[in-house]
């Protein structure tokens, strides 16, 4: 609820309250309870979306007639604290041959995807895949001028798919193929 509201709202959320209500009428409620039971119950097409755009729904809906909300005091709207910096930071150096998705990275900083990537764009001025992508090849760089690793490991080790995807992204970022660099 925090990290829909944090979206909904645009400001740092400190904590959602929920009224205690019971046996209430509200057919919204009703009708998206169902609809997320009846998905659970026969899964199509879709479903997994589905089922979590329904539950967004309910979240919004929840949030304009049933809860109050408390804001954060004195946080930057715009941009990354240096914790929440230096946590994705570590976060990527320590997964960077792994595939990192925006969601985990929104998760880390306690935000929904929606207002992480506009702070995030704030913060680092590029993307996050464009910033992930960056670090990836700079370690493929130091990976390629430090050692002697076969090029298939280096594209491995940084993330790429394989050493055709480094030899792209390389020969884009830097006018240089992986054997050209390992050259130089």
């Amino acid at each position: 609820m925090s990290r829909v509201a944090c979206d909904a709202l645009d400001k740092p959320i400190d904590e959602v309250f929920l009224h205690d209500l019971l046996q209430m009428q509200d057919p919204v409620l009703l009708q998206v309870v169902d609809a997320i039971h009846n998905e659970a119950r026969n899964t199509g097409l879709g479903g997994a979306l589905y089922a979590e755009s329904l539950g967004l729904q309910l979240a919004v809906h929840l949030l304009r007639n049933y809860a109050n909300v408390t804001f954060k005091a004195s946080e930057s709207v715009g941009s990354l604290t240096p914790l929440q910096k230096r946590r994705l930071v570590e976060y990527i150096h320590s997964n960077i041959q792994n595939s990192i998705r925006m969601e985990g990275l929104a998760e880390i900083v306690g935000m929904g995807v929606w207002t992480f990537s506009r702070k995030f764009a704030d913060t680092f001025q590029c993307t996050p895949h464009t910033f992930v992508t960056s670090l990836r090849v700079e370690k493929a760089k130091q990976m390629l001028t430090d050692g002697n690793c076969a090029i298939k490991q280096i594209a491995g080790d940084c993330g790429f798919s394989d050493q055709a995807h480094l030899t792209r992204v390389l020969r884009a970022k830097l006018g240089v193929t992986p054997g050209q660099l390992r050259r130089a």
